[in-house]
Formats: structure tokens, C-alpha cells, sequence
């Protein structure tokens, strides 16, 4: 899901970036597209080329967990600066 509003976002940008007319648009063309790119076009982007968007997918959320889930030992036995000056003096 979040691959498709991230992938739905950049195509919106790139559709309003692309944008030659020059007479003014109503806020609610904006809207529209905004909503046809998250829920339509972004997953057909996503799916178009299944070969490699859903490996990518897997590999990023893989990623993503073992980030989240490797232990940070240097912080954990780290005290605060302010914490060691007060117990010194």
C-alpha cells in the first residue's frame, strides 16, 4: 500500500510538472488526478512490470525489518553528556 501512494505521488508530481496549459485549473482537476494516480494508475505501474516491482517490494521490506530490528548497542550503553557532568562535580 505504501509502495503505491509513494509511486502515485511521484506520477501526480510528474503530471502537474508536465502540464502545458495555460489557462487556469480548478482546484478539484487537481484533486481528481491526485486521487485516479494513488488508486488507479500507481498500482497499475506497480504491476505492469510484476517481474521486478514485486521482488523489489520484498527486498525493501526485508530491508526495512532488519533495520528496524538490529540492536544499536552503542546507543543503548551510552549515558546523556548532562547525566555524567552533574554526577561528576
Amino acid at each position: 500500500m505504501v509502495c503505491c501512494v509513494i509511486v502515485g505521488i511521484a506520477l501526480y508530481i510528474g503530471l502537474i510538472v508536465a502540464h502545458n496549459d495555460t489557462e487556469h485549473t480548478p482546484t478539484g482537476d487537481y484533486v481528481r488526478l491526485f486521487v485516479v494516480c494513488i488508486a488507479f494508475y500507481a498500482p497499475m505501474y506497480l504491476l505492469i512490470p510484476w517481474w521486478i516491482s514485486v521482488p523489489a517490494v520484498v527486498v525493501l521490506g526485508a530491508f526495512g525489518a532488519y533495520v528496524r530490528r538490529t540492536p544499536v548497542a552503542d546507543k543503548t550503553n551510552e549515558r546523556p553528556a548532562a547525566e555524567e557532568s552533574s554526577e561528576s562535580g
